[in-house]
C-alpha cells in the first residue's frame, strides 16, 4: 500500500511541475481596455460654458459678468444625468446653449469655452481619471453636430451639413488637467494630445441650430492613427467607430442666435428699427423671455462700467 501511495505522489509531483513549466513560457496576455477600465463610469455630467475672448490661440479670457443682466449671463451651465432612460438634463440648469457667431476671420473675440466635469454615484468628482495613469493617450472627447437647422429667421446656405463650417473647436487641456496656463503654473497639453474636458469653440454661422454630440472614446489600444495623428474634434474614424468603446454620448442643443457685431440702434422699444427687432427677437425666442425683457439686458450689457478685462476665468 505504501509504495502505491508513493507511486501516485511521484506522478502527481510530475504533472504538477509540468504545468508550471508550461505557464512560465506562456506569453502574457495584455489587459483589455474595453473589459478593464481604470476609471469609473461617470453618472453626472456637469458641462459650463464660458462667452470669453482670446490673448493668443489657446489663451481663452473670460468676459465680465455685468451687475444687473437677467438673462444674457457669461457664463452657462447644463447637468446631464444618467437615467433608466439614458442622459438628460436635469431640472435645476438650462436646456440648451445660446451663443453668438464670430466670422472665420475675426481674432479674440466672442468665443466660447466649455468644461466638462464627471461625477461618480456619490457625487464625487471623477474627472481626473479619464487623464491620470496614461488615460489620457486612450481617451478624446469629440463634439458633432447633428439635427442641424436654422433658426426662425435663419437661411440655408449649401455647406450648412459640414460640422468644420459651424464651429471650430480649440482642445485646451492641460497638465495639471485642473489648473490653468495663466497664474497656476499648467503647461498645455491639447494642441498635440487632444482629450477635451476643456477647450473652446468659435461658432462661425449665426441663426443656425443643432444638436451638440459630446461622445467620449476610450480606445482599445491608443487613440492615435497609425501616423500618430489623432482624429479632428468632429470626426472620429471609421475604425474607432467599429473598434473602440464609447464611454459615454450625451446631446446638448445650441442655438446661435445672432452674429457679434449685431447690435441695436435705439434704445426706446417704441422706435425699434427692423434690425432692432430681428435681434431682439432672435434673443427672446432663444431664452423664452419677452423682447423687452431681452431690450433691458441689452442696456445693461452696453452701459455696464466694468473693465473688460475683469473676468476671473482662464483657460
Amino acid at each position: 500500500m505504501k509504495q502505491k501511495f508513493m507511486k501516485v505522489m511521484t506522478a502527481f509531483l510530475m504533472v504538477a511541475s509540468m504545468g508550471m513549466f508550461s505557464c512560465s513560457k506562456d506569453p502574457d496576455i495584455p489587459s483589455n481596455e474595453i473589459l478593464n477600465k481604470d476609471h469609473e463610469d461617470p453618472v453626472k455630467a456637469e458641462l459650463i460654458l464660458v462667452e470669453g475672448h482670446l490673448h493668443g490661440t489657446y489663451k481663452f479670457h473670460q468676459n465680465p459678468e455685468i451687475e444687473g443682466v437677467v438673462h444674457l449671463n457669461k457664463v452657462q451651465k447644463v447637468t446631464i444625468e444618467q437615467t433608466e432612460k439614458g442622459w438628460h438634463p436635469s431640472a435645476e440648469n438650462a436646456k440648451q446653449f445660446n451663443v453668438r457667431s464670430t466670422p472665420h476671420d475675426a481674432k479674440g473675440q466672442n468665443v466660447y469655452a466649455l468644461w466638462i466635469k464627471y461625477y461618480n454615484a456619490k457625487g464625487e468628482e471623477i474627472t481626473g481619471e479619464f487623464v491620470e495613469n496614461g488615460q489620457d493617450q486612450i481617451h478624446q472627447h469629440f463634439f458633432i453636430p447633428r439635427d442641424i437647422k436654422n433658426t426662425f429667421d435663419g437661411v440655408s446656405e449649401k455647406d450648412d451639413t459640414n460640422p468644420a463650417t459651424l464651429f471650430e473647436y480649440f482642445y485646451c487641456d492641460t497638465d495639471p488637467w485642473d489648473k490653468n496656463r495663466h497664474n497656476e503654473g499648467a503647461k498645455l497639453i491639447g494642441d498635440k494630445n487632444p482629450i477635451g474636458l476643456k477647450g473652446y469653440f468659435k461658432f462661425l454661422k449665426p441663426r443656425k441650430q443643432f444638436v451638440l454630440n459630446i461622445e467620449l472614446m476610450h480606445a482599445a489600444k491608443s487613440k492615435w492613427d497609425a501616423k500618430g495623428q489623432a482624429s479632428p474634434f468632429y470626426a472620429p474614424s471609421l475604425a474607432q467607430r467599429q473598434r473602440d468603446h464609447w464611454d459615454l454620448k450625451i446631446k446638448i442643443p445650441v442655438v446661435v442666435y445672432a452674429d457679434q457685431m449685431e447690435y441695436l440702434e435705439t434704445e426706446a422699444i417704441e422706435d425699434l428699427s427692423e434690425s432692432d427687432k430681428k435681434l431682439l427677437e432672435s434673443i427672446a425666442k432663444a431664452y423664452s423671455i419677452t423682447q423687452k425683457e431681452a431690450l433691458e439686458d441689452l442696456k445693461t450689457l452696453f452701459y455696464g462700467d466694468i473693465d473688460p478685462e475683469a473676468g476671473s476665468i482662464w483657460l
